[in-house]
């Protein structure tokens, strides 16, 4: 999976109570942290790797310490259809 690029999908909004959303391409919403937005945002033409060396980096933590849950997270994007994998 590390030559595997992240490829970002769907769009972000923010609801009428200013909470955000996360909508994907069958306009299914998920509600969002600032955190989660964030990475979805910067995970768009990256590997996992890479991913990770820059929010570990953003966050002033060890790679190791941000990795489990970072693919954690983007498997839950992938599964609602936020991302895709596309190979090199």
């Amino acid at each position: 999976m590390e030559n595997i690029r992240i490829a970002r999908k769907g769009t972000v909004l923010r609801d009428e109570e200013g909470k955000l959303l996360l909508v994907n391409e069958d306009n299914e919403a998920y509600i969002a942290s600032e955190i989660v937005v964030y990475i979805w945002n910067v995970c768009d033409g990256k590997t996992l790797d890479e991913l990770t060396e820059e929010v570990a980096e953003a966050v002033n933590r060890d790679t190791g310490e941000v990795r489990e849950a970072l693919s954690e997270l983007i498997d839950k994007l992938k599964e609602a259809k936020l991302v895709e994998y596309n190979a090199p």
